[in-house]
């Protein structure tokens, strides 16, 4: 059956690519911890981790590491001091990250780009000084990692989801687990109030 032979080929390359992928953010996040720079990986191996039955299931195709506006130059020198290059700035694409990638080969050139915002200001005016405020460090892989309060994680994946058109299957099956596993704890009345003020 070719359907099901494609299906299977699929699920072997994003488990091998998950893994390349997961190697290299936990390579980084010894530095960032030995460091003490707070980091929150954003969506990815986190969300495949906390929502899905099988992490395998939730293909990534790179590492979206956010972290506060005042450890963005640490951590560029953290990122290239670990053996990634900086994209040129015509590659760059964004306003709120920068694009490094890892040049050695040992993990298949993975695309690493660091964050200080969640997207660009005239698309939504969420307030990331609060959003750090309301973070908390967590054990992840024998690693420290900041996570998002709830409310701040699903406002984060529905704004990923309205950047990508509400085209990304994968972006929209996120909210839905979300919603599924934590909905009933969601201020519902206070989102309506962000999503307000935010615009």
């Amino acid at each position: 059956d070719i359907a099901r032979t494609t299906l299977a080929d699929r699920s072997r390359s994003c488990l091998a690519w998950n893994l390349c992928l997961r190697h290299e953010l936990l390579r980084l996040l010894d530095r960032f911890n030995q460091a003490g720079i707070p980091i929150i990986p954003l969506k990815g191996l986190y969300l495949a981790d906390l929502l899905y039955e099988d992490p395998a299931l939730r293909p990534t195709s790179d590492l979206d590491l956010l972290v506060k506006t005042q450890d963005v130059q640490a951590s560029q020198q953290i990122l290239e001091e670990a053996g990634c290059t900086k994209l040129a700035d015509a590659d760059q694409g964004a306003e709120y990250h920068v694009s490094y990638v890892t040049t050695d080969g040992r993990a298949g050139n993975v695309l690493i780009e660091l964050h200080w915002a969640l997207g660009e200001s005239h698309v939504a005016g969420l307030d990331i000084e609060a959003i750090w405020r309301s973070a908390a460090p967590i054990t992840w892989e024998d690693r420290t990692i900041w996570t998002m309060a709830l409310p701040d994680l699903f406002l984060y994946t529905c704004l990923h989801a309205v950047k990508d058109g509400l085209a990304s299957i994968r972006s929209l099956l996120d909210i839905t687990l979300l919603l599924e596993r934590y909905g009933q704890n969601l201020p519902w009345q206070e989102l309506t109030q962000r999503v307000k003020q935010a615009r």
